[in-house]
């Protein structure tokens, strides 16, 4: 670190380049990979099970591959050498995910493994890039940037996953296969463009300290000692219960309610609007009173949702049910990704991420192909997808009965009523979101979430 350049400066362009790089993945999700599915309805006319296995190998495989990450960034002695490799992979996943649309009689196949590609080199980064943030973003402003990054990221994948509605819906004039087009180019652009924020990011000297180093069948044994393994079993079967049905309310609007691609994109968008509008609430509140309070509370809110899907047809009332939906995420998603953070040692958070993440992938697999067999083998509703919608609902909501009550803070904070919580983080701090939001306001908040974070910056050495 050159001695004139100082510990401030290069922790502000760090947090700036970061975010700049979450912003362009974020525009590559909405617009790409949030269509991968409708591609293989639509353009691929793959099968309820053929999206089941689209939504799971991939996810399996990428999440399993985590367990070579430490090895090649050993090997490479760099984090950001093995982000930037699997980055520009990950772009140029783009392109065989449209061409396999031409390989006739092989579509799916070539698609699903253009997926695997696609998911593997994203998720092969995430432990290197989950330790390199550890590293390079001081304790006291982790949850400021984390809760920012997410808001602004969380805004630019709803604009994108928008446009790339629009362009699918209004471009009539071109064959259907040329708009999926032209959606995959502007998300593989925008992942080159992440790629190139991600060589302006500054690594520290990274050092692995062999005593720190344990086995995943070290990490089983012990898995039920530790609060953090505790945590981990959870989400395995939290994991697994939603997955059950997630994969297939893709399958149920354009096979059950014939949605066209407007009216999928904009349910869509608005469980991403409800994050957006509600990641500063969850953000505050993880901070006063944290992570566990909030994980406990979505976690009983969650498993609702596929239940209230069940309960009508009309679109308008669909939208307030995802917009629900997005407003729980959101919690549960924010508090459980600070937790690792919180509940990990800055020297074995790597590793400790990296089994997190295999464990995942399996209850993700398990739980979708599960999702498949059962909407081909039970038939306790006219419509088979209402089957997982039930059963997903029942072990979402046994998933937090049984396993939260046993996860333990991390660190030590005050205390509220869930009600009280709930009602502050639906109503008062939304409304207030609600209130500021539009372009200009969303530009000057993010000048100054760069100089809140410098002024807390300041009397660190």
């Amino acid at each position: 670190m050159p001695e004139e350049i100082g510990y401030s400066t290069i922790v502000k362009k760090n947090v700036e380049n970061s975010v700049r790089e979450g912003s362009f993945n974020a525009i590559k999700v909405g617009i790409g990979e949030s269509y991968f599915n409708a591609f293989a309805i639509k353009a691929i006319n793959a099968s309820p099970f053929q999206v089941g296995l689209l939504s799971s190998i991939p996810l399996l495989l990428g999440y399993l591959s985590n367990i070579f990450t430490v090895k090649a960034v050993e090997k490479l002695k760099s984090r950001k050498k093995l982000i930037l490799i699997c980055a520009l992979i990950n772009a140029l996943c783009f392109i065989p995910i449209f061409l396999s649309f031409f390989i006739k009689g092989y579509e799916f196949i070539f698609l699903l493994l253009s997926v695997i590609i696609y998911f593997v080199s994203d998720l092969f980064l995430v432990p290197a890039w989950v330790s390199l943030m550890g590293d390079i973003i001081p304790d006291r402003i982790k949850s400021i940037y984390f809760g920012e990054r997410n808001k602004i990221n969380n805004f630019i994948a709803f604009t994108s996953l928008l446009i790339g509605g629009f362009i699918l819906q209004s471009v009539s004039g071109l064959s259907l296969i040329y708009s999926f087009g032209i959606i995959f180019f502007i998300a593989l652009v925008a992942k080159l463009a992440s790629f190139y924020m991600y060589t302006k990011i500054y690594e520290p000297d990274y050092f692995f300290d062999e005593t720190f180093k344990f086995s995943f069948i070290d990490f089983l044994k012990n898995i039920r000692k530790t609060n953090f393994g505790i945590f981990v079993i959870f989400m395995c079967f939290f994991t697994f219960s939603y997955r059950i049905a997630s994969p297939y309310f893709s399958v149920y609007m354009f096979n059950y309610l014939g949605f066209d691609y407007l009216k999928f994109t904009l349910i869509s968008a608005s469980s991403a609007l409800a994050t957006i509008l509600s990641m500063p609430a969850w953000g505050k509140y993880i901070d006063e009173y944290g992570n566990r309070k909030i994980m406990a509370l979505t976690a009983f809110c969650i498993p609702l949702i596929p239940l209230l899907w069940m309960l009508s047809k009309d679109f308008m009332y669909l939208i307030i049910v995802e917009l629900f939906s997005g407003f729980v995420w959101a919690g549960f998603n924010l508090s459980t990704f600070n937790f690792v953070f919180y509940s990990t040692s800055s020297e074995k958070r790597s590793i400790a991420y990296s089994y997190y993440n295999i464990l995942l992938g399996v209850s993700i697999f398990l739980g979708t192909m599960t999702g498949g067999l059962l909407i081909e083998k039970i038939k306790l509703f006219n419509i088979p997808i209402f089957n997982v919608f039930i059963i997903s609902t029942i072990l979402r909501f046994l998933s937090a009965y049984f396993f939260v009550s046993k996860i333990k803070e991390p660190v030590k904070k005050k205390d509220i009523s869930y009600s009280k919580l709930f009602l502050n983080a639906s109503f008062v701090e939304i409304w207030k979101s609600l209130h500021n939001i539009n372009i200009m306001k969303l530009k000057a908040k993010r000048k100054s979430f760069f100089e809140r974070l410098i002024e807390e910056l300041e009397d660190i050495k």
